[in-house]
């Protein structure tokens, strides 16, 4: 975990980590992973408020692998809150026909 009092320097470099660490969990397919990742990003950009990255293509290349590595997880936890939703509608659904017939109000 970045501590606060952390230079900003030293977040941006945990970031990059941090970014590596959530495109391997996508790749893995590990959601835990994935979310311990995305709890440890908010004091990581805290502890970078008014940081103001330099112009080099370093930095640039490093903020497009923390861009990418970030719409992978949003892409796959879309992708699985998708499967969830068609599995709790499934339930639902299953849960009203199964009280259709069996004519009861409540399972």
């Amino acid at each position: 975990m970045i501590n606060s009092d952390y230079p900003p320097e030293r977040a941006f470099i945990r970031l990059g980590q941090l970014a590596r660490e959530e495109k391997d969990a996508v790749l893995r397919q590990d959601k835990h992973e994935l979310c311990r990742v995305a709890m440890l990003l908010q004091s990581t950009m805290h502890a970078m408020e008014g940081y103001v990255l330099p112009a080099s293509p370093d930095c640039r290349r490093q903020v497009d692998e923390i861009l990418e590595a970030h719409s992978m997880a949003q892409e796959f936890l879309n992708a699985e809150m998708g499967i969830i939703r068609s599995s709790l509608k499934a339930r639902v659904n299953g849960r009203k026909s199964l009280r259709a017939y069996s004519g009861r109000t409540r399972i």
